[in-house]
């Protein structure tokens, strides 16, 4: 391996990146880059850092979930895992089965306005507005286009994000850009309520769990609601 991606040198680099895009990037590089067994020695460093709260390390990890890794590389990095029993990693990149489908024309909200059905196109200008009233009416929205710009109006408060990723039913790929979301992604309280939300995709319940601290997997672990593989992940943390 590399100087260049030598695993003190990187966690140096997750800790000193002003933005978590930046960090993002870091890790497809390195998939590009190295083998998967040079992964794996990479991310493992990145796992012992989460551990012990040492610089770098919860940086690293969140960028790493987030990293959307091309299906042959994520397929190499998994064999490498298994092929040394490392199942904590393993785990990020293991198919995990489709969240629960919700069909949007189901999901009800209360109204922008009583006498028209308001186009998406319009929600969405909509969802710009510094106007609180229309925010709360925008929260239920179906489409995450529409949740998309809300998370980026300036009046969104976190009360506002968690009654986004607690709601239940919510569509995935609504959910999907509140865990995407630069500023409320990295939120503890929020990562929790998509950790505990049946309708987040497992791959990134799963892999928020390894962010949480041991009192808080042990409630995530007795959770009836929470999906069994979100539970057992969140088991292997209580110790």
């Amino acid at each position: 391996m590399s100087e260049r991606w030598a695993p003190d040198r990187l966690l140096r680099r997750f800790a000193a990146l002003p933005e978590h895009a930046m960090r993002v990037t870091v890790w497809r590089e390195a998939f590009a880059a190295l083998s998967a067994d040079d992964v794996v020695d990479l991310i493992e460093v990145v796992f012992d850092h989460l551990r012990r709260g040492a610089p770098g390390g919860k940086l690293g990890y969140l960028a790493l979930i987030h990293a959307d890794v091309p299906d042959a590389a994520g397929r190499a990095v998994l064999a490498a895992a298994e092929s040394r029993g490392l199942n904590r990693i393993a785990g990020l990149f293991t198919q995990k089965p489709a969240p629960v489908t919700v069909d949007p024309d189901t999901l009800r909200g209360p109204p922008l306005d009583p006498d028209r059905t308001v186009p998406l196109g319009e929600r969405v200008s909509w969802a710009r507005r510094p106007d609180r009233q229309v925010i709360e009416r925008l929260l239920f929205d179906p489409s995450a286009r529409v949740i998309g710009k809300l998370l980026n109006n300036p009046k969104l408060t976190e009360a506002d994000v968690l009654r986004i990723a607690s709601r239940r039913p919510t569509p995935a790929s609504s959910l999907e850009q509140v865990f995407a979301h630069p500023r409320w992604g990295l939120r503890l309280p929020v990562q929790e309520a998509l950790i505990l939300n049946p309708h987040t995709p497992l791959n990134i319940a799963c892999g928020l769990v390894g962010v949480v601290d041991a009192s808080t997997a042990r409630r995530i672990a007795r959770q009836p609601a929470a999906h069994p593989l979100v539970r057992a992940a969140a088991r292997r943390l209580e110790t």
